[in-house]
């Protein structure tokens, strides 16, 4: 096969960096750090480097991509020491210049133009050169495990500052209110780090424990912010499922997210659109044909998806159904979340969904990282460009601390399991930033 245009692109590009010392300036790398190409346990800090044009066609997700050392990400107004729980009680870790600037949408599969803005994006810990050129299911981040709790950091702006992939939100419908409380046990109560700020500084101060749309709310102006970080996915758990027939169903739940977060979504409509015109028929169509935008063009946007809760009367297929019925409407547009299949199985897993419409809306998968090693054929979700979270990176063996692994440790798991296909690899090391902020191509190395 012919190589694309876009291919050929990305590998004068990686030459290039790699020649001079690996160079990112794209998505979350507006930075510009510059690293040399090192073992991937040790660290290096970098010297700024020239930027590297970005193009605006696809690049091969197999393109080989050269691992680089490891430098500790910036984040603004003030830094933690090594041993820092991932926040300081009674310091800011950082006062970013606030905008109300509004993202602009671009031409191409929901891409935002960058916004404006003095503050520093943070730079990842670990990334590898090329991988902002990646299209979004082609490489591998870190995620956060409820990133909302109180005692992982002290207010949601903290996990973000981190440089993770991911944040974890978990939901409940209160009938009595009408709102979305945020809480790991509470039906009725928030219990959470999410902020009612107005600007960036207010992020880091204030009262805390709000409904969900503080939580988004506090996600859209971090973004704001920092419009060259991101793509970010927002998980949220649904620990009840929903409340339809009491005013709290998806449809509810897309009004919401929409009033909150406007265009940053990518929603599953943005995923459909063919780059030759025309529409895919579903989101599964549409990602076997690697029709994921890249990184770069995702930067400052955010992917939500839904996995059920622990409490709950199957969200997923009430989800899925959701999406089925707003694309036979022509109204696909008004979704906001992608419907996950949760738990690891052998196969394709949304043969259990009975409704075979619906199975085709379902592109994200989210269970146990031991599970998907212990046999499952993983490459499955890699071929047909499937977004694939592996939870509880702890425990795969030899099991690693659950929140306090060596940053070498951190590292190495989070390759491994991004060897092993996985999109997100999530933990609960909050106190690891230089882990939590690594980007990685998904997928075996290439040789």
């Amino acid at each position: 096969m012919t190589p694309s245009r876009r291919a050929l692109a990305v590998a004068a590009a990686l030459t290039a960096a790699l020649a001079a010392g690996a160079c990112e300036n794209v998505g979350m790398h507006a930075g510009r750090l510059c690293v040399q190409p090192a073992d991937f346990g040790t660290g290096t800090l970098a010297g700024a480097c020239p930027p590297i044009a970005p193009s605006s066609t696809r690049a091969n997700h197999r393109t080989p991509v050269a691992p680089t050392a490891i430098s500790q990400p910036f984040r603004p107004g003030t830094d933690l020491p090594p041993a820092a729980t991932g926040f300081r009680p009674d310091t800011p870790t950082g006062q970013p210049a606030a905008t109300d600037t509004e993202p602009r949408s671009a031409a191409g599969n929901g891409a935002t133009t960058p916004l404006a803005s003095t503050t520093p994006v943070p730079v990842p810990a670990g990334t590898a050169p090329g991988t902002g050129r990646l299209p979004f299911a082609s490489a591998t981040t870190a995620g956060l495990h409820n990133t909302y709790s109180p005692t992982a950091f002290r207010y949601l702006a903290q996990g973000l500052d981190t440089g993770t992939g991911m944040i974890e939100i978990d939901t409940w419908p209160d009938n009595t209110t009408k709102q979305w409380k945020v809480s790991h046990s509470h039906p009725h109560r928030n219990v959470n780090n999410c902020t009612p700020a107005t600007t960036a500084a207010q992020l880091y101060s204030g009262t805390t424990h709000s409904n969900l749309e503080t939580c988004l709310d506090d996600v859209r102006i971090w973004l704001r912010a920092h419009p060259g970080a991101g793509p970010l996915v927002v998980k949220l758990e649904l620990k009840a499922g929903f409340a339809t027939g009491q005013g709290m169903g998806p449809s509810q739940l897309d009004t919401l997210i929409a009033a909150h977060l406007g265009d940053m979504v990518f929603r599953p409509a943005d995923l459909l659109p063919k780059p030759t015109g025309g529409s895919y028929a579903t989101a599964s169509d549409a990602a076997r044909a690697d029709n994921w935008p890249t990184r770069s063009e995702l930067a400052g946007r955010v992917l939500l998806y839904a996995i059920p809760g622990s409490h709950t009367p199957h969200p997923d297929i009430e989800l899925g159904r959701h999406l089925r019925d707003l694309a036979a409407t022509g109204n696909i547009g008004r979704a906001q979340v992608f419907p996950a299949v949760h738990g690891a199985t052998a196969g394709d897993p949304r043969t259990a969904y009975k409704d075979t419409a619906i199975r085709p809306w379902f592109v994200v998968f989210d269970g146990d990282a031991t599970t998907y090693l212990d046999g499952l054929n993983t490459t499955w979700y890699d071929t047909n460009h499937y977004l694939l979270t592996m939870t509880d990176a702890h425990k795969v063996v030899p099991a690693l601390s659950a929140t306090r692994p060596s940053l070498a440790q951190a590292r190495a798991r989070t390759q491994q399991l991004a060897t092993a296909h996985a999109t997100i690899v999530s933990s609960d090391w909050h106190q690891l930033p230089n882990a939590q902020s690594l980007l990685l191509p998904r997928g075996p190395p290439q040789p």
